[in-house]
């Protein structure tokens, strides 16, 4: 009762949560993952994130709670861990390091292949055309 005002704020108590993704590449050496897909899933089921490394780097804020997290990019075996999150946590450095799966990874889709074979086939009908 002294006349004194004051406010609270609150800040976001999301948990941020990074690390360094590596995988093998053909020479037996690790290099920094981009573009995998990292799929974050909590532990009570309900809707998941998907998020994907950069310079093999993945960031992320998430509400406090358990999560599973899954790595996968294609060529290396997918791998799998949980982190329990609390409020205004920082989890700096937990990295990971895939190993390849042996599994070759196409470089030519299907459908590659029948527009190729389409664009042959028109070339045929439009030479047998004109003569």
């Amino acid at each position: 009762m002294s006349g004194e005002a004051s406010g609270e704020f609150e800040v976001d108590l999301n948990g941020y949560v990074s690390g360094n993704a590596l995988a093998f590449t053909w020479s037996d050496e690790f290099r920094p993952l981009s573009w995998g897909l990292v799929n974050v899933a909590g532990a009570q089921g309900g809707a998941g994130w998907n998020y994907y490394t950069y310079d093999g780097v993945y960031e992320m804020y998430v509400p406090p709670g358990t999560y599973q997290y899954t790595i996968s990019s294609p060529g290396y075996a997918t791998q799998s861990w949980s982190v329990k999150v609390s409020a205004g946590m920082s989890a700096i450095g937990q990295d990971i390091y895939l190993e390849q799966s042996s599994i070759p990874v196409p470089e030519f889709s299907t459908m590659v292949f029948a527009t190729l074979g389409v664009l042959a086939l028109s070339a045929y009908v439009l030479r047998r055309r004109s003569k």
